[in-house]
């Protein structure tokens, strides 16, 4: 089952009358850029933030851009964003850092890089366990697998890919005979430390 990031033709056919006469009338009157719309709209903004003043920007990767420099945001500093979300984010947070992370990765050997890719995988895989908790999708983590043999047969060697993680993702069949098996569930703090 292919689940969608987004289904923006849902979200649109609400309004859909709306959009198209506005789009309409800014070709009339060819306002495309600026302009009393722009204006207008940066009004009704800053009164609903009840800020001073509002910036229209032409893209939200802008806006990311204009907001991290508007905080001072500069190396060394932290920037924590939500794991689920559209490239712009990451983008727009190390947009000024390019030159530095390059030069340093370029600095790294196969073997720091290797380790520094594989522990992305493990972060990527938190994200997606999430994600599939979320949509109430089943997910198991595996490990035991033998990654040569996966490299093998998905031809990632060809790709210079080397398997890292197994993470099989799907629903339940309604006729497995596993599904009812007792589960062993250990007590949170049993798993868990908290630290005062």
């Amino acid at each position: 089952m292919k689940i969608p990031f987004t289904d923006l033709p849902a979200q649109n056919a609400e309004c859909r009358a709306d959009i198209d006469a506005a789009i309409k009338d800014y070709i009339d009157r060819a306002s495309f850029i600026t302009g009393p719309d722009v204006e207008q709209f940066e009004h009704i903004i800053a009164d609903y933030l009840q800020a001073d003043d509002c910036a229209a920007t032409g893209s939200g990767t802008t806006a990311l851009q204009v907001a991290l420099l508007a905080c001072g945001v500069g190396k060394g500093d932290e920037v924590i964003s939500t794991s689920h979300t559209f490239v712009s984010t990451p983008e727009a947070i190390i947009n000024p850092f390019k030159k530095f992370l390059t030069s340093e990765i370029g600095k790294k050997t196969q073997e720091e890089l290797f380790l520094w890719n594989k522990n992305q995988a493990y972060l990527a895989l938190g994200n997606l366990l999430t994600v599939c908790a979320l949509e109430k999708i089943d997910a198991c983590p595996m490990e035991g697998f033998v990654p040569k043999k996966y490299d093998e047969i998905l031809n990632l060697t060809a790709q210079n890919l080397k398997s890292i993680l197994v993470l099989p993702v799907g629903f339940r069949a309604e006729d497995c005979h596993m599904k009812d098996l007792a589960k062993v569930r250990k007590e949170i703090q049993e798993t868990v430390i908290e630290i005062y």
